[in-house]
Order: C-alpha cells, then sequence, then structure tokens
C-alpha cells in the first residue's frame, strides 16, 4: 500500500468525481503549489478542502493517482495541469 491511491472504503454509495484543469502560475503560485503538494498533502496523498464548484460551500478532495505535471512557458510562468478525485 505505499504505491498507488490511496484505499478508502466506501461510506456511501455516491462515486469518487474526478475534474481535471490546467492553470497558468507565475513563480511565485508555483511555489505555494509546490510546499502544498510536499508537505501539506504529503506528496499528494492526504484529501484537502476545496472549494466547491458551484460556488457554494467546499468539498473534500484529494489529488489524482499522477502528480500534477508543470511546463515553462517563458517569462517566469507555467502551466500546471492536475487532476482532483471529490471525494462524497
Amino acid at each position: 500500500m505505499d504505491r498507488g491511491p490511496v484505499k478508502m472504503r466506501r461510506s456511501t454509495t455516491a462515486d469518487i468525481r474526478t475534474i481535471a484543469g490546467a492553470m497558468v502560475v507565475d513563480g511565485t503560485q508555483l511555489a505555494v503549489l509546490e510546499t502544498f503538494w510536499n508537505t501539506t498533502t504529503i506528496g499528494g496523498v492526504l484529501a484537502f478542502i476545496f472549494p466547491n464548484q458551484t460556488g457554494a460551500g467546499t468539498v473534500l478532495a484529494r489529488f489524482g493517482e499522477q502528480a500534477p505535471t508543470v511546463s515553462y512557458m517563458g517569462i517566469n510562468l507555467w502551466r500546471v495541469e492536475l487532476a482532483l478525485e471529490i471525494i462524497p
């Protein structure tokens, strides 16, 4: 169990939803994201509170199976692609 997605026991009949997206960040924002990934979620293992897509409240989420991918766009800008699993 030291590799792969975190194992969870089903507590409801609702399925985990996956959302994917990309964002453009500057160097400071990239450093914050890397710290969040490495320290807060311990490399993407722990769940975290995420704003609900509808704008009302928050949901519990975790990073998908793959780490966010980062590509340099130039002039202190990076494109970050990531997937999140929304936990019911």
